[in-house]
């Protein structure tokens, strides 16, 4: 995640040193992590595993589209979106469990794990970008990746597809 990066920009953001607002990125991030845990809930019940997958990417690309707009002190609300965003990894393995042939659980779960592993490789990544091109072009980097990722979850299908000679009571 792009987390860090966001933390160093606060100073040019708001024009204030970044350890000003420690305790209020905090707040923000946990705070509405919470909250939107409460609607991702939610959407899982009234509508399908998918949803809440690509509900916390859209929301990931929000914050960083939201940290690249705004200036100053409305900045810090960065953080609430990236709290509410952090909830992506639950709501992608409850989706790969709830939508995989039973059978292929285990093997899904397991190649998901080891795409995790990648995620762990962005860090260096942002940091050769935000060294060579400066912070903004990291979160440039960042946001085509959160839209190839919403591009992706929309094309997985939202249900566990039935079986095919599978028979359906009424």
């Amino acid at each position: 995640m792009i987390q860090s990066n966001l933390v160093l920009y606060t100073d040019q953001a708001t024009d204030q040193p970044s350890g000003t607002f420690t305790g209020m990125q905090m707040a923000l991030r946990f705070g509405c992590k919470s909250v939107f845990g409460l609607a991702l809930g939610w959407m899982l019940t009234r509508y399908h595993a998918k949803m809440p997958v690509v509900a916390t990417t859209i929301v990931c690309a929000l914050t960083v589209i939201w940290a690249i707009l705004v200036p100053g002190n409305w900045y810090l609300l960065c953080f609430g979106l990236l709290g509410a965003g952090e909830l992506y990894f639950v709501y992608y393995f409850n989706y790969i469990v709830s939508c995989s042939k039973a059978e292929r659980v285990r093997d899904n779960t397991a190649y998901t794990t080891v795409l995790v592993a990648f995620v762990g490789l962005m860090p260096p990544v942002y940091g050769l970008i935000s060294d060579n091109w400066g912070l903004r072009a990291s979160f440039g980097f960042s946001l085509a990746i959160l839209f190839a990722a919403i591009w992706l979850t929309t094309c997985l299908p939202g249900r566990r597809r039935p079986l095919s000679n599978a028979t359906i009571d009424h």
